[in-house]
């Protein structure tokens, strides 16, 4: 006769395999990917670095550095 342990190991036997099974379906990746791909091309531009930022740049180096500013 069972107890409610061996209830319990069944239970999470089976929510374990459901979890597998869920995670390995190759068609519900294939959406999430297409998902993923179309937020990419959502995504802001970076803004290149100016030659007014190099200046900053370059003290920021040095300064982490410890290198004499002359």
């Amino acid at each position: 006769m069972l107890n409610w342990v061996d209830f319990l190991v069944i239970l999470a036997t089976v929510l374990v395999f459901g979890a597998v099974v869920a995670n390995n379906n190759p068609h519900a990746h294939a959406q999430t990917r297409a998902d993923n791909s179309s937020l990419i091309t959502d995504l802001p531009t970076q803004a290149s670095v100016g030659s007014d930022d190099m200046g900053l740049i370059k003290a920021r180096i040095r300064l982490a550095i410890g290198a004499p500013w002359s």
